[in-house]
């Protein structure tokens, strides 16, 4: 079979970046007009009345803190491989989140990002960025287990165990992985083998991170029960995450399933079901669907790399 000729290269680059942007748009118009929210408009107008201007700005503000952090972060990693600005790799987070989202738990992000290096190098981007993942995961895992507890879901021992296991498990495939010499430990190696001070970096925006998009859940929620005490509603936002992270799902369906796990964990702190599902919304349309469209349009702009 003949190779396929540049124009039909080209044709279905074309085709493709149409396809995905159309699902982007068209999903997003297809969930907002086919959720009842009508039920929850007079509530919403009585939410919103509480909200000082300044109070909005400053949200929507952590949005954008949200997705800068996590474009600083990728800068910090992806610069490993050849030099990055913020705009590139702004440009990079952006369109793989949108190529992400149409696959269960993102995991169409890491092919997006490698589109954009040369054939050589794609495999230590697939391992840069599961590394940048890997450590929101962590920060999701270590404080949803404290939450776990402080909402006495978990014992305090069976915490301690399974942290200790965790452990254990990690100082085992370390030690696997340096005997295992095969592909397996070349990927783990191009992830790994950057400088201390790259993985420090890393470590400290993705912590900045997972406060700032905890926090704004927070400051949503106590806006509209402001009688609920604030370390319970960052227990239970964070429990929300862990749970809702561990769930196969896809980043377009994230408002259903965190509304879901939400409803779990809030009601029993006797939060109104309407407010927990009207800052789900919030969350959503905020950190993914605006996101989302970003990212199309980087999708449209993109050109892929012929080697």
């Amino acid at each position: 079979m003949s190779a396929p000729t540049n124009k039909t290269k080209q044709l279905l680059t074309v085709s493709l970046k149409i396809a995905v942007v159309s699902l982007a748009i068209g999903f997003t118009i297809y969930k907002l007009q086919n959720n009842n929210f009508s039920e929850i408009q007079e509530f919403a107008l009585d939410y919103f009345a509480k909200l000082s201007p300044f109070l909005i700005v400053f949200l929507v503000y952590l949005s954008f803190q949200n997705r800068f952090l996590e474009i600083v972060k990728w800068q910090n990693l992806g610069a490993t491989v050849k030099p990055l600005s913020i705009h590139k790799s702004a440009e990079e987070v952006f369109a793989a989140f949108t190529l992400g989202s149409f696959t269960p738990n993102g995991l169409g992000e890491y092919a997006g990002k490698a589109l954009f290096y040369q054939k050589q190098e794609r495999l230590k981007i697939v391992a840069l960025n599961l590394v940048c993942n890997g450590v929101q995961m962590f920060y999701s895992v270590f404080f949803g287990l404290l939450a776990f507890a402080f909402l006495g879901l978990v014992t305090v021992l069976q915490l301690i165990a399974i942290l200790a296991a965790a452990v254990l498990l990690v100082f085992v495939l370390q030690k696997v992985n340096r005997r295992f010499k095969s592909k397996v430990h070349d990927f783990f190696k191009a992830g790994f083998s950057v400088s201390a001070q790259v993985h420090q970096r890393n470590f400290f925006y993705g912590l900045l991170r997972y406060a700032t998009f905890t926090s704004q859940y927070v400051l949503f929620l106590h806006v509209g029960n402001p009688q609920a005490s604030v370390i319970a509603l960052y227990a239970a936002v964070a429990a929300t995450y862990l749970l809702a992270s561990s769930l196969p799902a896809f980043q377009l369906f994230d408002f259903a399933v965190k509304t879901g796990v939400a409803l779990l964990f809030f009601s029993e702190l006797g939060i109104d079901p309407q407010l927990i599902l009207l800052i789900t919304l919030l969350m959503w349309l905020l950190n993914v669907v605006v996101p989302l469209l970003i990212g199309a349009f980087y999708v449209l702009r993109f050109k892929p790399l012929d080697t």
